[in-house]
């Protein structure tokens, strides 16, 4: 399996670090973007920062619309708001590799299982990247990624982890891969929309003890209905989870004031949204005040960012 080529379609903080770890262990990997760019093949030189290292790597970069090959290894490091674009892609070219799903957030496979793939596996990352500059990342890991089957074989999950584990990014299997994405969306939750709206980078929950009580009200809202849907989790641990991505990446932001600050969508949908929709569904939009009001507030700053940017 090793011979096989790693899609990875998605071009930024984390699909182009990956695809450059992944080539200097001999891996063939090709970058993606994940818009139907009509962009012609090209290669770019990236850079990777880690504590002292710095590393450089070349790596050959395609356009979504120029994927063809139906038996590769695809893995999605887009934002989640690609997702359909990218599954509608692969279906029609009749792609019969694994899809690894790197993404955060909640339903991030939907539009995969919709459109009938066989073999989904999905990754909870643990994994900062910043962009300093065009190609150029700061890489801190905070803990190994968990990593599950969606749907699929065994032996074909456990030949594609081997495939892409790096010392890097490193991937941890999971048989229980839906409450590690709960406790991870939990915890975005509080980063990705309390840091952006007081424009902080994440190490303010381990700095001031306010912010880690609005975190706390935030996580008591999310365990609602993470039990209503069959999920339990207890606070006390994602609390400290919170502060523990805190202090570890203390000083990098969040990719949600990333994306408002370069005036791109976010991924609230799937995480403050994806929640309070869970919670409608369920009848408890009223224990989920806090949760929905910072997605909206968010999203409204995203949208009042995007007509500047139009404008």
């Amino acid at each position: 399996m090793n011979e096989q080529t790693v899609y990875i379609i998605g071009c930024g903080a984390i699909g182009f670090p990956l695809a450059a770890f992944l080539t200097n262990m001999g891996r063939n990997v090709v970058a993606v973007r994940s818009s139907l760019s009509l962009q012609s093949a090209h290669t770019s030189l990236i850079t990777t920062h880690q504590k002292d290292a710095i590393t450089q790597t070349l790596v050959p970069v395609i356009s979504l619309d120029k994927l063809a090959d139906t038996a590769g290894v695809y893995v999605i490091t887009s934002k989640s708001t690609a997702n359909h674009d990218i599954a509608e892609r692969l279906k029609t070219i009749g792609a019969s590799g694994p899809i690894i799903i790197m993404q955060n957030g909640l339903d991030v496979e939907a539009a995969f299982i919709e459109r009938g793939f066989e073999d989904i596996y999905r990754t909870v990352l643990y994994f900062t990247s910043e962009t300093k500059e065009n190609h150029n990342y700061s890489i801190k890991p905070v803990k190994a990624s968990p990593i599950g089957i969606v749907r699929g074989s065994l032996e074909r999950f456990n030949d594609t982890v081997s495939l892409l584990q790096n010392s890097t990014l490193t991937l941890d299997r999971t048989d229980n891969i839906a409450a590690h994405a709960w406790q991870k969306t939990i915890a975005n939750v509080v980063f990705n929309s309390l840091c952006p709206l007081l424009n902080q980078d994440n190490g303010i929950f381990h700095r001031e003890s306010k912010a880690m009580v609005l975190a706390d009200e935030l996580i008591r809202e999310c365990l609602i209905v993470a039990h209503a849907s069959g999920v339990n989790l207890e606070h006390e641990v994602i609390r400290n989870q919170v502060l523990s991505i805190s202090k570890a990446s203390d000083g990098i932001l969040i990719s949600t004031l990333q994306d408002l600050n370069a005036g791109r969508r976010t991924e609230m949908d799937y995480i403050n949204l994806a929640i309070a929709r869970k919670a409608n569904s369920y009848g408890l939009s009223s224990s989920v005040p806090r949760i929905n009001l910072l997605g909206q507030l968010v999203l409204l700053k995203e949208q009042l960012g995007l007509r500047q940017e139009i404008g």
